[in-house]
């Protein structure tokens, strides 16, 4: 063989392992991705929720008072039925119209209806981490959100079928009790109640 074939034997060889290990490369980050996708789809509750609208503290700020209330009573009215029908959203499609109530209620303005959606995913029954929507219901609770106080305890309810509620226990033990003192004394019973723990 002569030394010119030699050098093109070589280089077509050289050329080759490039292009194996390329594809090696490829195919490792496909598997990766597809385990992660497959981790997320099985263990979401491991994970944060992902692709939702970031919540708009402008909106908020402009909710009155009323409304706020009309929201939390319609939310928390519906929260133990959340992955099934219910009075107010019967039949087939009705999973998917009150996940789209609450996406609403959420661009609106309405905090705990976004905090919500950040742990339960209507359709499919998923749900996701607790840790940072448990943190931003404890913010406002600490600022006197007597319903940032009782969705705590719906939330880890709802959630503690996938999740060790045991850490979050104490908190939400914490502002049960703080909630059910800071409402009227003669509805503190049925507050408590509303919240899923009666």
């Amino acid at each position: 063989m002569s030394a010119g074939a030699s050098g093109a034997a070589k280089g077509t060889r050289s050329a080759m392992r490039r292009v194996l290990r390329g594809i090696a490369i490829a195919l490792a980050i496909a598997l990766a991705a597809l385990a992660l996708a497959a981790l997320y789809a099985f263990k979401s509750h491991w994970f944060p929720r992902l692709g939702l609208p970031s919540f708009d503290d402008r909106k908020a700020a402009l909710l009155s008072p009323d409304k706020r209330r009309a929201y939390e009573q319609e939310l928390f009215s519906e929260l133990a039925n959340w992955n099934m029908g219910s009075k107010r959203y019967p039949g087939i499609d009705g999973i998917e119209r009150r996940a789209q109530r609450w996406r609403e209620m959420a661009a609106d303005g309405f905090e705990l209806a976004h905090i919500t959606l950040r742990v339960l995913q209507i359709p499919g029954g998923y749900t996701y981490s607790v840790y940072w929507p448990m943190k931003r219901l404890e913010e406002l609770a600490e600022g006197g959100d007597v319903g940032a106080m009782c969705m705590m305890v719906a939330l880890v309810n709802k959630a503690a079928i996938k999740q060790d509620w045991r850490p979050y226990q104490p908190t939400y033990k914490k502002w049960l009790e703080e909630g059910a003192h800071a409402v009227i004394p003669s509805a503190s019973f049925r507050w408590v109640v509303g919240c899923g723990v009666g």
